[in-house]
């Protein structure tokens, strides 16, 4: 007598596993765990990532292993001998080891950002002595590197300490805008939108200020708005959208190094950009300066400048003394 099989399919072996296969669904279970657990500690504790990009990428990584695991089971698993009970003693292990690496990872992280708080705290006191200044540029340093977080009112805090200082004792000022620096690097703003880059009305229309020698940044255009709340970077005085019925929402700039004496900016994105200023007139409005670098001498309006910056969550809008028979964008 030939024995007969019976076909299930898919939605059936589903249903067995989430229903019945207990074994199946904890050795699931176990190893999605262990498996993100593990993950997410080498990107906090090696890889130095935010807790937000940490969250994010392992929840793809439990996403993407349930449903290889839950396509594997549904098409290739052997269901004659299905048990439908076993112990689960070695898949909890397996969950509370995962557990702990999570929490290890987590801790380690949060033990990097207490630890260089308190240490900012300890060594900036002294914003004019030597070794103060050297050791809180070599935290800020580190701590960029790292992607420590600091805490931002902090870094304002501290940061102005060393701003106010170099009045006094000019060796502040690098000290300061390594404050700067490091608060730019906790910006972020990409708008989702269209790119306009190559349209004829806007090509070659906007113009910046490229120090000698220097590397021109990599500009694109983003989004369409009406001329008068379009984005535009030029001197001051000129209206680069004059004529244009619609312009670019976002002016982006990518690398190399801008100055910014005698220009004038509007709804512009500036990342990784090493930005050069030295005191003259300078209109800015909506402008993001995400992981950009700073070169300014000490001058009234650098500081002002560095204070603006530090105090910015995002956006900025900011405007040094302008010449009488000027005006703005």
């Amino acid at each position: 007598m030939v024995k007969q099989t019976k076909k299930v399919g898919f939605i059936t072996h589903l249903e067995d596993f989430f229903l019945y296969d207990e074994r199946q669904r904890w050795k699931a279970i176990g190893w999605i765990v262990s498996i993100a657990g593990v993950f997410g500690s080498v990107e906090l504790s090696f890889l130095h990532v935010s807790i937000d990009d940490c969250i994010f990428s392992v929840s793809i990584i439990i996403l993407l292993i349930s449903v290889a695991w839950i396509g594997w089971y549904c098409s290739f698993k052997n269901f004659e001998n299905l048990k439908l009970s076993s112990s689960k003693r070695s898949i909890l292990t397996q969950v509370a080891f995962a557990t702990v690496a999570v929490f290890l990872g987590v801790s380690i992280f949060r033990i990097q950002q207490a630890t260089s708080e308190r240490k900012l705290q300890r060594i900036a006191i002294g914003p004019i002595d030597p070794a103060s200044i050297g050791e809180t540029q070599a935290l800020l340093m580190k701590a960029m590197d790292a992607h420590v977080r600091i805490a931002p009112s902090l870094v304002e805090s501290m940061g102005k300490r060393f701003i106010d200082a170099s009045s006094q004792n000019p060796s502040a000022w690098n000290a300061a805008l390594q404050f700067v620096n490091y608060r730019s690097s906790l910006n972020s703003s990409f708008p989702s939108l269209p790119d306009t880059t190559n349209e004829p009305a806007f090509r070659d229309k906007y113009v910046i200020n490229i120090p000698t020698g220097e590397e021109r940044p990599k500009f694109s255009l983003k989004g369409f708005v009406s001329a008068n709340r379009a984005a535009q970077t030029g001197y001051i005085g000129e209206d680069r959208n004059e004529g244009l019925t619609s312009g670019p929402a976002w002016i982006v700039m990518e690398g190399g190094e801008v100055g910014l004496d005698g220009i004038q900016l509007r709804n512009v994105i500036l990342h990784n950009v090493e930005v050069s200023y030295y005191g003259g007139p300078v209109i800015m409005q909506n402008v993001y300066f995400v992981n950009c670098t700073f070169k300014m001498t000490i001058h009234r309006q650098t500081q002002n400048l560095a204070l603006a910056l530090l105090y910015s969550p995002s956006a900025m809008s900011f405007e040094s003394p302008l010449p009488a028979d000027h005006s703005g964008i």
